[in-house]
């Protein structure tokens, strides 16, 4: 008696493979997706967003502003002061994050709208010693819908 071997490449056996091949494949799509929007909420995006306005505010505006506008034997002076009370009087509201340095981050402001109260989210930024340009620490107040 011969056996006959199967031709995995055969009529409805062949559709059925694709169709399970496409099943998996479309699972693994729903998964990852699902993963990805677990990971990437609206809130956590927004959050991230807002860190970095904060981030380029102080490391990109105000730190060389401040360095090159105050003599360096009274910077220390200056920056301690900051370190104190906080910079603009402790609050910088996520519009003023948003436009300063000409508005560098002006088009993104209708998309983080529809989340956060432009004016009444804001961070707090206090630098620390040694008044580098990465020294210092930020509070954020929130006022958005997550």
């Amino acid at each position: 008696m011969s056996r006959k071997r199967a031709n995995l490449f055969s009529g409805a056996d062949i559709t059925r493979k694709i169709a399970m091949i496409l099943i998996a494949f479309a699972m693994g799509v729903v998964v990852v997706f699902a993963v990805y929007k677990a990971i990437n909420t609206p809130e956590k995006v927004t959050k991230d967003r807002i860190s970095a306005y904060a981030r380029a505010y102080y490391e990109d505006y105000f730190y060389p502003k401040v360095k090159n506008s105050v003599p360096s034997d009274n910077f220390e002076t200056v920056m301690r002061q900051y370190a104190e009370e906080g910079i603009d009087n402790g609050r910088v509201s996520l519009r003023q994050l948003m436009l300063h340095n000409g508005g560098k981050f002006s088009n993104e402001l209708d998309a983080i709208s529809d989340y956060c109260e432009l004016d009444n989210t804001y961070v707090e930024i206090f630098p620390q010693k040694p008044y580098d340009k990465s020294d210092y620490r930020v509070n954020y107040k929130y006022s958005c819908k997550f």
